[in-house]
């Protein structure tokens, strides 16, 4: 026997039953109810268990999620106080107050599902640590993808690090404590130790592999990108201080992998990836006509090497004996062909490539980059095409801006062109020069901690982070104050933002109740700070969802059904690359890419049948398999012409009440996500 008191919605009938408080009934008897009627937007049911003998209490957060899939829209601007006493700032909410269209069985958004928040941080380099001191930085709360792969470890481990680094030497620093140091240092530590996970040691069957990293922990795998990468990272999270403390480096680590990218460098001076590219846009294929023949020069992935091998030259044992000529031989197959590149990232990283191997070349390649130099309102950014931006308009003297429009082909590739450029001016000590650049590069993020993807975020975290050490001398002291305002909510008092010297590291966030009209922010002081408005909202249908317009990728997902109350659900799954992207992507296969399909909650695919899809290899270019939040992830290789498809199974883990409508399905190359096919599909 229970008393109840207020409401239950009888699922036969459309309104909801009152309970009075003087009530009594038995759960499965409704005609003990003496009924009240009402038709309202909110309803409530309280129920109170009373028993003999003893009681408990259990208090839980229950976060109900709309239905429907999340489009987000990101506006990330920059402040500048430095010359100016105050700036004003308008943002345009993309949410309409009104969510029903005329003459249409449709709807524009789900009611109730808009949110807007506003997130705000110090200097130009932010947000330094995103969710407090309490919780690392990876990939999923900074740029919303899965952890798997060996990259995502790589890239956790240097957010941490260039964020450090700047707590070092820049304005941070002064908020900075032991205390939040050794916090800071212990999770780097623990992603050092993840994606150490996919290193290649002691190799009997192929001992020259030891040094070298993979992807996907396969060790017949390795990866020169990859590796060259993990060792620019390795070398600039060495710091004296922090081997003291928490964070060691092994020397003799270092030393492995500076062996194997000697091992693996060709003859004539130039690396060549080992494996099937993962980076189409920046290191994939390219051939030169030379005196009538192609040849591909691998221009880009022989400067990283040579940017890793620069970096640490101090390697100690046989290494050290050979890498000073390894440097030389690479740095004279790029002084030999650059003056042929016609792709930015080549020219961007072969530039400062030269710069740090103090080549006699490095002018002339520098003035190679203006080939590549665009300009829009947002800054200067360097590209093989013009990309979309935020929109700017001035309907007063007051800037608005628009969203930022949602990712395109080429954008990872011109956000790690654009961020080795600054790095390059950064080395020759011009930051005043590259200020646009780097104005741009924060017009571009797409999440509130990063990018597009691992490798270009990374990349332009260290760019920035070294702008803004040199840039910093220009402001003795931070003292700002922002007052933020709504166009929907006057009457609500938002509180002030206040960003000094003590907390320019943190990430300060106001959310905003009425999601449509504008958002006006009024700052005024001395100092930079990086504002983002993230705006969310779900739709449910298919021509509302928020997508590149080019789809390169065919998807096809046929769920089925079955079991008592529907526990188990076959999916049928084809992937493929679509035949048009010979002349569009000019690319007859994709580099590595991820398909994420959502999933009913309480449902999940069992351990043992996904470890089966990966160790059977009846799953053409699977390399990843995992249960996800939500959805289950697979990782390719790469996807061709031929379609991939492939089956599983997901059965009910945890009894839930019912099965939503609408589950969101997208495969995306993993760095150049712009290229992706976002689809919905029904249960």
């Amino acid at each position: 026997m229970t008393r109840t008191k207020g409401q239950i919605a009888l699922l036969d009938e459309l309104t909801f039953e009152h309970v009075n408080e003087d009530n009594y009934h038995v759960l499965t008897q409704k005609r003990h109810f003496s009924r009240r009627n009402s038709f309202g937007s909110t309803q409530a049911f309280l129920c109170l268990g009373i028993t003999g003998v003893s009681r408990d209490f259990y208090r839980e957060v229950i976060k109900v999620n709309y239905e429907g899939l999340r489009n987000y829209y990101h506006t990330p601007t920059v402040l500048l106080l430095n010359n100016l006493p105050r700036q004003m700032n308008e943002y345009d909410v993309n949410v309409t107050e009104n969510y029903i269209l005329p003459n249409q069985n449709m709807w524009s958004y789900v009611p109730g599902s808009a949110t807007c928040e506003i997130f705000v941080s110090g200097d130009v380099a932010g947000p330094f640590f995103l969710l407090g001191y309490d919780e690392w930085l990876n990939t999923d709360n900074l740029i919303q993808r899965t952890t798997a792969p060996a990259d995502s470890g790589l890239f956790d481990f240097g957010m941490m690090i260039y964020n450090l680094r700047y707590m070092l030497q820049g304005h941070g620093g002064r908020a900075f404590d032991q205390e939040k140091l050794m916090k800071v240092l212990t999770f780097a530590n623990m992603e050092y130790l993840r994606f150490m996970a996919m290193y290649t040691g002691d190799n009997p069957t192929e001992p020259w592999r030891k040094g070298s990293f993979s992807q996907f922990g396969f060790t017949n795998e390795s990866s020169v990108v990859l590796t060259s990468w993990a060792l620019m990272t390795l070398r600039d999270a060495v710091y004296p201080e922090w081997e003291e403390k928490a964070l060691f480096i092994d020397p003799n680590l270092r030393a492995d992998i500076v062996a194997f990218l000697l091992t693996v460098q060709q003859p004539n001076g130039s690396w060549a990836e080992l494996t099937t590219s993962m980076d189409r846009n920046k290191f994939g294929i390219r051939y030169t006509n030379i005196s009538g023949t192609y040849q591909q020069l691998n221009l880009s992935l022989t400067a990283q090497a040579l940017i890793a091998l620069q970096l640490n030259v101090d390697v100690r044992g046989i290494p050290a004996k050979f890498i000073t000529g390894a440097i030389n031989r690479g740095k004279m197959w790029l002084e030999k062909y650059f003056r042929l590149i016609t792709d930015a990232f080549d020219m961007a990283i072969v530039t400062y490539a030269l710069h740090v191997t103090n080549s006699a070349e490095q002018d002339s390649a520098f003035a190679m980059l203006n080939y590549f130099k665009k300009m829009n309102e947002n800054g200067i950014y360097y590209s093989n095409m013009n990309l979309p931006g935020m929109t700017k308009t001035w309907r007063n003297v007051n800037p608005r801006y628009g969203p930022k429009p949602v990712q395109t082909d080429m954008e990872a590739h011109a956000v790690a062109s654009t961020a080795f450029v600054v790095m390059t001016y950064t080395y020759k000590a011009r930051v005043k020069e590259v200020e646009q650049s780097v104005l741009w590069l924060q017009s571009m993020r797409n999440y509130i901690g990063g990018w597009s993807a691992t490798y270009d975020s990374c990349i332009a975290q260290r760019a920035i982070v070294g702008y803004a050490v040199l840039r910093g001398f220009e402001i003795t002291s931070y003292n700002i104050r922002m007052n933020l305002t709504s166009g929907t909510s006057i009457e609500q008092n938002y509180d002030p933002v206040f960003i000094t010297d003590e907390n320019l590291i943190e990430a300060q966030v106001r959310d905003v109740e009425r999601v449509w009209s504008v958002v006006y922010i009024d700052g005024f002081g001395n100092g930079y700070a990086l504002i983002q408005m993230h705006v969310g909202v779900n739709v449910e249908f298919d021509d509302l969802i928020r997508r590149p317009e080019y789809v390169p990728f065919s998807i096809d997902v046929q769920p089925m059904l079955s079991g008592r109350n529907f526990s188990v659900i076959d999916y049928n799954v084809c992937l493929g690359w679509r035949p048009e992207n010979i002349n569009v992507l000019k690319a007859s296969r994709s580099g590595t890419v991820m398909i994420e399909i959502q999933i009913p909650t309480g449902y999940r695919v069992e351990e043992k049948d996904l470890k089966m899809m990966l160790r059977g290899l009846y799953t053409r270019n699977l390399r990843e398999a995992e249960n996800w939040p939500g959805q289950i992830n697979f990782g390719f290789d790469y996807i061709d012409f031929d379609p991939i498809c492939f089956q599983f199974q997901a059965k009910r883990w945890i009894p839930v009440a019912n099965i939503s409508r609408y589950y969101e399905v997208r495969a995306y190359e993993w760095f150049e996500p712009g290229n992706m096919n976002r689809s919905v599909y029904t249960l």
